[in-house]
C-alpha cells in the first residue's frame, strides 16, 4: 500500500470514529436530557402533590375553626332568645299588674 493511500485511510478512520464519537454523544445528551426532565416532572408532581396534602390540611383546620364559631354562634342565638323570651314575659307580667292595679 502507498504512503498516501495508508493517509487517506487512516484520515478516513479518524473521520468515521470522530463521526460515531458526535453521534454516540448526541445521543447520550438527549436521553440524559428527556431522563432529567422526567426527574423533573417526578419531582414537580412530588411537590404539587406535598404542596396539595398541606392545602388539605390547613382547609381541614378552618373547617373545624368554622364549625366551633358556627357552634358558639347557636350557643349564643339561643341565650339571646332565651333573653328576649324572659324580656317578653317581664313585660306581660308588668302589662297585667298594670291592668290589675
Amino acid at each position: 500500500m502507498s504512503h498516501v493511500a495508508s493517509i487517506f485511510l487512516a484520515l478516513f478512520i479518524i473521520l468515521c470514529s470522530s463521526l460515531i464519537i458526535i453521534t454516540l454523544g448526541l445521543i447520550w445528551l438527549i436521553t440524559s436530557y428527556y431522563a432529567k426532565k422526567k426527574g423533573y416532572d417526578k419531582a414537580s408532581a412530588r411537590r404539587t402533590l406535598e404542596q396539595l396534602r398541606n392545602d388539605i390540611s390547613l382547609i381541614r383546620s378552618d373547617i373545624n375553626d368554622m364549625k366551633a364559631y358556627i357552634a358558639d354562634l347557636t350557643i349564643k342565638a339561643h341565650d339571646e332568645m332565651r333573653l328576649r323570651q324572659s324580656y317578653r314575659t317581664y313585660a306581660n307580667i308588668n302589662k297585667t299588674i298594670d291592668k290589675s292595679i
